[in-house]
């Protein structure tokens, strides 16, 4: 039987709240998702088909299932529970909502394609089809652009591509179309967009622009802080350029200031920041020149910084900025009538075919979940819904679920360190979001439960993971803060190896003078692919314990994995 820790079990048992499970890498977080389907089958006695079960890839879905599948017939085993039930439900199984939001949304679409005139017979078109509808949309789009021979759309042409090439200015039309199919209701959401380029100077001020110029400065700001005190600590050692201190003092002074006014308006910050001057260091002959040389490069740094957020970031003065997105926005208006007009020419073509892509999808049923008496059946028809691998969720897909939730069945598991997928538009914001307002107590309607504890790794390489993210993942670097909540625990002890010992291998191919002569001549990833082979030969050499049998063996192929950003090229 098994064994739940506290957290785990309070996830399989809680009731009555929206649960947002945070659950570390290793955490059991799959066991626990079907654990708690198992126990809303088994004591609610609420059938399988009553719930939906949203996973993020079809592969996941049908391990899902077999899972699921595979408890209940351990449950059956046990003669202790109701067999009847337990078998309804495993006939059933086939037909339960186990799958991706898209296979959810097609399900919506044939189901309800009356409510948005929709042929039911639709298929979905492949990446090459589409993509060739999208050329032949884009190509009749501009043919009819050149005729109009407009002036605002020869100088969009020229400001992306030049007189000469209008394909930059396609390929940018493709891409905001792809970008805001990430939106609920795409050609509003841009249309919001391309009014942030009308702007006066106080409108200014509470813009995007000027919170992500503010959120650059200010993590610009850390940096050059953490540099003046390590130069500060260097001058004030033993042997340290002891009169450097005052010039490193007056630094740190202007810049805790400058980050203390970062919330004042932009004209009054870019005034404060062009007052900033920097003393010259006194001489310092009677110190160490090692330490000397060392602390004056890390001043130099911070100095460095702050000349770059003068001359890059505030280029400008803020008059400047605004009156050129003035000047900028007749093209981006003109930009999205274009990705408008590409829009429908698009559908236009999927529709005489019969075909719709995957964003089609998720917007019809969007149009069709917001008829109100649709939207209520399907509350009704699911007791439960669970979200796995929450955190690669987007908006589109948050709308879907919170149309069809009701005040307290929604089930959400995910890890938002594990996001990887902003490339496809994933919005981790979502989950942040929830785990910084959930509740934690079984009170609140909307609750979280962190899952912390790993049960996969050994201690040595949690505590090597937990010591790298410490210092490198923030919630200006990575969204949130690597703290006590953020980190790996240990959740089960492993015999002890020989050697668990964390390696890091560093190739400086320039200066390492014991590198043969013939590696120094490859690529660098074939020089990582030597390295790593001559490594993997060492490995197969050695013992590890395999946990199954309780031994020790010999190391064999399948127990070592080589992990890439691409395995292309």
């Amino acid at each position: 039987m098994m064994s739940w820790t506290e957290e785990q079990q309070a996830a399989i048992d809680a009731g009555g709240s929206n649960l947002l499970i945070s659950a570390a890498a290793g955490s059991g977080k799959t066991a626990v998702l079907v654990g708690r389907i198992i126990r809303i089958i088994l004591k609610d006695k609420i059938d399988i088909d009553r719930l939906l079960i949203v996973t993020f890839t079809n592969a996941a879905a049908g391990e899902m299932r077999e899972r699921i599948s595979t408890a209940i017939m351990e449950e059956m085993d046990k003669k202790t529970v109701d067999e009847q039930h337990l078998r309804r439900q495993i006939s059933l199984l086939n037909r339960a909502s186990i799958s991706t939001i898209h296979s959810f949304c097609i399900d919506v679409v044939r189901r309800h394609f009356h409510i948005i005139d929709v042929d039911p017979g639709f298929r979905i078109g492949d990446v090459t089809e589409t993509g060739i509808l999208k050329l032949e949309a884009l190509e009749e789009l501009f043919e009819e652009e050149y005729e109009k021979a407009d002036d605002i759309f020869f100088q969009l042409v020229e400001t992306f591509g030049g007189t000469k090439e209008d394909r930059p200015l396609q390929d940018l039309v493709l891409r905001v179309h792809g970008f805001i199919q990430s939106q609920p209701y795409p050609e509003t959401w841009l249309r919001e967009k391309v009014e942030n380029f009308a702007l006066s100077i106080e409108d200014f001020n509470d813009s995007n622009w000027v919170k992500t110029i503010k959120d650059r400065i200010n993590i610009r700001l850390k940096g050059a802080m953490d540099f003046l005190n390590d130069a500060l600590i260097i001058a004030r050692k033993p042997g340290g350029p002891k009169s450097y201190e005052d010039a490193i003092l007056s630094d740190i002074d202007q810049i805790s200031r400058l980050h203390d006014n970062l919330h004042l308006s932009v004209m009054s910050f870019h005034r404060i920041l062009n007052d900033i001057e920097h003393d010259r260091l006194k001489a310092s002959k009677d110190s160490d020149p090692v330490m000397r040389e060392e602390c004056k490069e890390l001043r130099d740094k911070a100095k460095d910084i702050i000349g770059d957020i003068k001359d890059n970031i505030f280029a400008a003065d803020p008059e400047e900025y605004v009156e050129d997105l003035n000047k900028l926005y007749p093209l981006m208006d003109y930009l999205y009538k274009l990705v408008v007009a590409f829009t429908d020419r698009y559908s236009e073509k999927k529709a005489e075919r019969g075909i719709v892509d995957f964003n089609d999808l998720e917007h019809y049923a969007l149009r069709i979940l917001a008829d109100e008496p649709v939207a209520q059946e399907y509350r009704e028809r699911f007791e439960y819904i669970f979200i796995d691998e929450y955190q690669d969720s987007n908006i589109v897909q948050e709308t879907l679920i919170q149309s069809i939730k009701r005040k307290d069945n929604l089930f959400m598991v995910g890890d938002v360190k594990q996001s990887i997928y902003r490339f496809r538009l994933a919005d981790p914001t979502l989950f942040i979001e929830k785990y910084e307002t959930f509740g934690n107590t079984a009170e609140d309607t909307d609750r979280r439960i962190d899952l912390f504890k790993n049960f996969r790794s050994r201690s040595e390489i949690l505590n090597g993971v937990n010591y790298i993210f410490k210092y490198i993942m923030s919630k200006e670097l990575g969204e949130i803060d690597y703290d006590d909540r953020a980190a790996l625990y240990q959740g089960v002890n492993f015999e002890s190896d020989k050697d668990s010992s964390i390696e890091v291998n560093l190739i400086e191919k320039e200066t390492d003078e014991d590198m043969e002569e013939e590696l120094q001549e490859l690529a660098d990833i074939e020089v990582e692919a030597h390295i790593v082979a001559d490594r993997i030969k060492e490995l197969l050499n050695e013992e590890i314990y395999d946990t199954k049998l309780e031994r020790y063996r010999k190391t064999e192929y399948k127990d070592i994995v080589v992990l890439l950003r691409t395995v292309q090229n």
